[in-house]
């Protein structure tokens, strides 16, 4: 009896040893290093020996068939199962020579791991030898037999009628039911999925429901719904006695529509309005016209169109041209047309760079054609279509800042965009969040695209109403979280500075006294350029001068209580020499200026230190037209 070692480790003899046979065995180790496959709960052992009678090989085939009948192996009943999954382990299993598997046979074997499904079992994964191989006496050899997942059906698998096969050269045209490598049963010798009658009883008429084939040994005869319409004789490939020919050639180009003439009644306009007749389109023709049209009927057999057109990268996508200068586009495996289009790049690589500069990424000539996906900002055109990262709408809140850094229309026989613009709007669909001016409110938006949200939470500044006795200072309010606006308590700190009592003046409309506009202030309408509320404005600075430095104080030193971003409002001072803002000056003169606009008025308070200390009220309010900042005092 075979012997079961268990272990990580399990060796298995497959049949009794045969006389000095010891020392000869072939080993096969098997193991999978995929997750999905290691549930397995079974391994299914496929040996073949000898040759069968191998099918015809398919018209167009590049590969001959090559097939073994099935050897009977036996093995204990829980050889080869793992009802906690096959695992990270190795398994061993030994073949001996014996009866059936003889010293001076060729040997070839498949592996397939099954795992329980709804419908019984599921196919997981499968394995098979490179090529046959034989014992050697006195010796022990060993195969490696990694279990690969079985996803591609159409590349390996095993027949209801267990049937083992396999794909020899994934390059041939023709998957067609003839299976290139095969284990055949003795109840399916041809590997068609269809049992073979009982010896002696005949084959059910037109009982494709029965799935008993009619003959066994061509795999393209077998059980179908009714007449085959593509039977080229009277010959019964469909397992019903109402077989017909069909011999049509309408178009009388001498291949009949059975034979595979994809165009046997009607002409073809190609991808530039050019009628082919269909004399002028059947398997026997060589499609050398690139057009879009498969003059060659390969499609169908697993073939190419326009095959002779130059694909370089490979892509399978080629660019064709027509009369008159026309282009387009065709991918050439199902013939699919893309009239104006060419296959951009078809050579080498490009650099994208996406919306932050250090976003860099190298991107093939394949992965650029025209059916390809261009969603990513990385100012690369993958798709062909004369425009980059043309994935979403170039700008679709309509804020005047594009999705992408580089959306636009890259140069002539490019496909790399410039920089539109000095940066992307983080958020699209809100044209209150985008780059610029860079301000952060008290509204639950990143409004400068910094990934931080209501940087000036707890420092919106604010004026407390002066009451009897009060001190006037500058007070800040912080952002409740829920509704994202600042709260009503205006919180003066210790070390705020003093300021002028009128400055905490109760407002004549109601409101905080720092915006108040019916006060003690100078009130300025501005704007900067691409900011809203307004449009967008190419004018000069929007700037104001302030009180300058009294005559014998030398120099002052200005600076801005509370900081220069307040609200939504961002300002700077500068002198005439600088030209640079900033948040504080010493000088003789100052001005400020305005470099980010909110959509509330907003008031600032600043400070000039000199021989005594003065401030200034200055209320700022949107714009809605371009024109230069106007100001006006308010109140005295």
């Amino acid at each position: 009896m075979p012997t079961l070692t268990l272990g990580r480790i399990a060796v298995v003899a497959s049949l009794a040893l045969a006389a000095c046979a010891g020392d000869t065995a072939i080993v096969l180790s098997l193991h999978t290093d995929d997750a999905a496959v290691a549930n397995a709960t079974r391994l299914e052992l496929y040996v073949g020996v000898g040759d069968a009678t191998p099918p015809a090989t398919a018209p167009g085939s590049v590969v001959t068939p090559a097939w073994w009948h099935r050897a009977t192996i036996e093995l204990p009943a829980d050889t080869l199962r793992f009802p906690d999954g096959l695992g990270d382990q190795v398994y061993e299993l030994a073949l001996y020579p014996s009866g059936d598997l003889k010293l001076g046979d060729d040997i070839t074997f498949a592996v397939a791991a099954y795992a329980p499904s709804g419908t019984g079992e599921a196919l997981l994964g499968f394995a098979h030898a490179a090529g046959p191989a034989r014992f050697k006496t006195g010796e022990i050899r060993r195969f490696d037999v990694p279990l690969a997942p079985a996803d591609d059906r159409t590349a390996s698998g095993v027949t209801a009628t267990g049937c083992a096969w396999w794909r020899a050269d994934p390059t041939d045209p023709i998957p067609s039911p003839v299976r290139d490598r095969a284990i055949v049963p003795a109840g399916d010798a041809d590997c068609d999925a269809f049992a073979a009658p009982e010896a002696g009883v005949a084959a059910p008429d037109c009982r494709p429901d029965l799935a008993i084939d009619c003959d066994d040994t061509r795999p393209d005869v077998f059980p179908q719904e009714g007449p085959t319409a593509q039977n080229c004789s009277a010959t019964d490939n469909d397992c019903c006695s109402e077989s017909v020919a069909n011999l049509e050639d309408n178009d009388q180009d001498g291949v009949k529509k059975c034979a595979g003439d994809c165009a046997d009644d009607d002409a073809v306009t190609d991808m530039f309005g050019v009628p082919v007749p269909p004399g002028a389109i059947n398997p026997t023709v060589a499609d050398t016209t690139c057009n879009g049209v498969d003059e060659s009927c390969a499609i169908p057999r697993g073939g190419k169109c326009d095959r002779a057109a130059p694909d370089p990268d490979g892509d399978k996508y080629v660019t064709c041209a027509g009369p008159g200068g026309a282009v387009g586009a065709v991918e050439i495996t199902t013939c699919t047309r893309f009239p104006g289009q060419t296959d951009c790049l078809e050579a080498g690589a490009v650099t994208g760079i996406g919306n932050d500069p250090q976003e860099m990424r190298t991107v093939q000539a394949a992965e650029i054609h025209p059916d390809a996906e261009d969603l990513d900002c990385d100012g690369v055109d993958q798709d062909c279509s004369g425009h980059c990262d043309d994935g979403g709408p170039a700008d679709g809140d309509a804020d005047g800042f594009a999705r992408c850094a580089r959306a636009g229309t890259p140069a002539p026989d490019t496909v790399v965009c410039a920089v539109v613009n000095d940066a992307a709007d983080c958020d699209d669909e809100d044209r209150f969040g985008r780059p610029r001016p860079l301000v952060e409110a008290c509204d639950g938006i990143d409004s400068n695209c910094d990934g931080v949200f209501d940087r000036s939470a707890g420092m919106v500044p604010c004026l407390p109403v002066a009451t009897a006795g009060g001190v006037c200072q500058v007070g800040t309010r912080s952002c409740t979280e829920a509704a994202g606006q600042p709260s009503a308590i205006c919180e003066v700190e210790a070390n705020s500075p003093t300021l002028p009592s009128p400055l905490c003046a109760p407002c004549a409309g109601g409101g905080d006294p720092i915006n108040c506009t019916s006060g003690t202030a100078m009130v300025c309408t501005a704007h900067v350029p691409n900011a809203l509320p307004g449009p967008a404005c190419i004018d000069p600075p929007q700037d104001r001068p302030l009180a300058p430095c009294p005559t014998g104080a030398g120099t002052c030193t200005w600076s801005i209580v509370g900081g220069p971003q307040q609200g939504a409002w961002r300002i700077g001072l500068l002198d005439t020499m600088s030209g640079t803002p900033a948040g504080t000056l010493t000088g003789v003169a100052a001005t400020v200026r305005v470099l980010g606009v909110g959509v509330a008025p907003q008031g600032f308070i600043i400070r000039r230190q000199g021989l005594v200390d003065v401030y200034e009220h200055v209320v700022f309010r949107p714009g809605s037209v371009c024109q230069a900042m106007q100001c006006a005092a308010v109140g005295g």
